[in-house]
């Protein structure tokens, strides 16, 4: 049988600057200088690669615009549904979008510690590891080109929309990247104009000169990027003013014989400098075990902690299930850290213990901004009434966040109140719900 020959009759090339918004970890799968080493090209800087990039579009294109999917980024048919009669361009396409490595020149690479989590998400003793971040602030380049051929059904206005809005998730936080992305970090915003060339090979053979000026040069055109509003707010979305009423102790430790042994966390900025920081995880940490705490005391419905948990992610076997609760990592603003020396006090009789003086760098007072968002489903409203309640608690300064809290660390104040009272209703349902259910079977 003979092929239709399918020509390239279109190209799009697109240079599109990017910085991280957040930091970002995305892991080379070695452990040479931490537990979690990050990718980095042969002279030390780190880079997120074009499958992973084109990974995490694909994927949002097929929860947001299916109909663009398979056309863009190709399809294979599987051969058990081939049809003998069908022609080779119906068995399947490649993709139509070629997406590059993002390097970041001027990133820092800076070292995290973290705890790992047993199976009911409580805090391994035994479990401390650490990991490798770029810094918030790094710039690199991301380039693609789109190639649309003649028996394509492919348009350029279609393929236009596509990346705008593909660039309009990333910007906006719905698309992130690497390690921990659930928990505040891989987060990538277009910081300026980009380049753009579209290149229509039916013009003739002008066209094709042009081209092939372009690819000495590289020569783009400016093209302004003015974010599209997506297609659905997926999340449910609470962002919470907060003030340190006194210090906060997020730990990181140093072996330097001039820096205190540990320090508050501090990340670099995307406005410039270093700042103190609460990681997602901390957050995340602190909210659901007042959540869980809620559920089995003051709700008095310990039937629900396991959905709860299900919801935080979870692990059956090989399969992994993301969690549908997001924490952003927070700066603190007109904050300033404090140095002191501390007496190491005895766990048990509380007394102070002898040649065991400390040296910490707190972060004291301040203002930041929780925010945490819960992908919306008709089973997830409850979750949002319920951790609503967990926040309200940290806004009163009845939950703490962080180390030290025994001694007053990690108390915060604020005012948070939802637009209305919905999801309230929907926890208050689910918890009959729950309980009748209950009961009958007790019955």
């Amino acid at each position: 049988m003979q092929t239709k020959r399918n020509k390239v009759v279109k190209r799009m090339f697109y240079r599109i600057p990017v910085e991280l918004a957040s930091p970002m970890s995305v892991s080379s799968g070695t452990n040479a200088a931490t537990d979690h080493d990050v990718l980095v090209t042969e002279h030390g800087l780190p880079f997120i690669t074009g499958s992973s990039i084109a990974g995490a579009f694909r994927e949002y294109l097929h929860g947001n615009c299916p109909d663009l999917e398979k056309p863009l980024f190709g399809f294979i048919v599987p051969p058990a549904t081939k049809n003998q009669n069908q022609e080779e361009t119906q068995k399947g396409a490649m993709s139509r979008l070629f997406v590059s490595d993002i390097v970041f020149e001027n990133a820092v690479i800076s070292v995290r510690d973290g705890v790992a989590l047993t199976e009911d998400k409580t805090a391994d003793d035994t479990g401390k590891f650490n990991y490798q971040i770029a810094e918030a602030g790094a710039s690199g380049i991301l380039c693609m080109e789109i190639v649309i051929y003649e028996n394509d059904d492919l348009k350029q206005e279609q393929v236009e929309n596509a990346v705008q809005l593909l660039l309009s998730a990333m910007q906006a936080g719905v698309i992130r990247f690497g390690f921990k992305k659930n928990r505040g970090m891989g987060r990538m915003q277009v910081t300026k104009d980009f380049g753009y060339r579209f290149f229509d090979f039916s013009k003739g053979i002008e066209e094709a000169r042009d081209y092939l000026k372009f690819l000495e040069n590289e020569s783009y055109k400016a093209k302004t990027f003015v974010p599209c509003v997506l297609p659905s707010d997926d999340c449910i979305t609470m962002k919470i003013p907060l003030t340190l009423t006194g210090g906060i102790s997020i730990r990181t430790y140093s072996a330097k014989p001039n820096d205190p042994d540990y320090s508050h966390l501090t990340s670099r900025s995307v406005k410039g400098g270093t700042v103190p920081v609460i990681p997602g995880s901390s957050w995340n940490g602190a909210i659901r075990a007042r959540a869980i705490d809620l559920l089995k005391h003051e709700l008095d419905c310990k039937k629900l902690v396991a959905e709860l948990e299900a919801a935080w992610g979870k692990q059956e076997g090989n399969t992994y299930t993301a969690s549908q609760i997001l924490f952003a990592e927070s700066e603190m603003e007109k904050a300033h850290m404090l140095r002191m020396t501390r007496n190491k006090i005895h766990r048990f009789d509380a007394s102070t213990v002898n040649s065991a003086l400390y040296t910490e760098r707190a972060c004291v007072e301040g203002n930041t901004e929780l925010e945490i968002r819960i992908r919306k489903s008709k089973d997830n409203a409850w979750i949002a009434g319920l951790l609503w309640l967990a926040v309200q608690d940290l806004c009163h300064g009845l939950l703490a966040v962080g180390g030290l809290t025994s001694v007053g660390r990690g108390i915060f104040s604020g005012e948070f109140a939802l637009p209305d009272e919905e999801y309230l209703k929907a926890l208050q349902r689910k918890i009959e719900e729950v309980k009748a259910h209950e009961a009958n079977q007790n019955a």
